[in-house]
């Protein structure tokens, strides 16, 4: 239970906090009266009262959240994705191996069990299409040894890589035109030492790049060229930036921050 240990976390740091805003509050007192005592009127050691109370949430004043639908026949709803077409659907994970299809109304079209091997589950959705346009999705967990490539009748097109290394440990998905081919390509950053990976979705693979030790995740940027960059950010926050033919060109640190 992730939320328990994390709200445990939480709780811990406030009481902490709490021990340590008592603790300065009377190193100042002390301080204080031993300033007072020697005719020291200066208030140095003095420490002001903070509040911790978090306050009351408000109502946002620009924008209205109204709930359109609610649907309960989905078991064990996890991560969700959008995909812009035709009429417009969103794909739910739901349990380990299933996915279900939400029309925009929020009525349920189908649930789909997919075809993986026993060791596998999904966590990850990435939307994407074939040179014919044909509406495609990519299904993978993070921490998994695979990454899978299915239509939306839910057929296995792909799965990458083919015999899954008992090292191997998947850390996200992107689709992208990586080469400018007008074609698609999927991107499958790893944990540890294997990088990251372009894929035909023929199963393929172009290039290795492992420049970035530890991925965390990974996107695709458009230039004004129509040039595609992958972004590759790690472990320790920096991010990588990589051309369509897996060459690095060069690394951005966030300057103290992470991505």
């Amino acid at each position: 239970d992730v939320a328990a240990e994390t709200q445990r976390m939480l709780q811990q740091s406030r009481e902490a906090y709490q021990r340590q805003l008592s603790l300065a509050r009377a190193d100042g007192l002390t301080g204080s009266a031993a300033g007072d005592a020697a005719g020291d009127t200066s208030g140095a050691g003095w420490v002001e009262e903070l509040s911790a109370e978090v306050p009351l949430a408000t109502q946002p004043q620009r924008l209205n959240l109204a709930k359109k639908w609610t649907i309960t026949e989905l078991s064990e709803p996890g991560n969700m994705l959008i995909v812009p077409r035709a009429p417009q659907q969103c794909l739910i994970t739901d349990g380990w191996n299933h996915v279900a299809f939400i029309d925009s109304t929020g009525k349920l079209l189908k649930r789909i069990k997919l075809e993986l091997p026993e060791d596998e589950g999904i966590t990850l959705l990435r939307a994407g299409k074939n040179s014919k346009e044909r509406a495609l999705y990519a299904a993978a967990s993070r921490g998994g040894r695979r990454a899978f490539i299915f239509d939306f009748g839910g057929k296995l097109l792909m799965q990458y890589p083919r015999i899954s290394g008992t090292q191997l440990a998947l850390s996200d998905l992107a689709f992208g035109d990586l080469n400018g081919d007008n074609g698609t390509e999927l991107l499958v950053g790893w944990q540890g030492d294997y990088g990251t990976h372009a894929v035909e979705l023929g199963g393929k693979q172009l290039w290795t790049n492992r420049a970035m030790r530890g991925v965390v995740s990974v996107g695709i940027a458009e230039d004004e060229n129509r040039r595609m960059t992958t972004l590759v950010a790690g472990e320790l926050g920096s991010l990588v930036l990589i051309d369509g033919t897996g060459r690095t060109l060069r690394e951005l640190s966030p300057g103290g921050r992470t991505v």
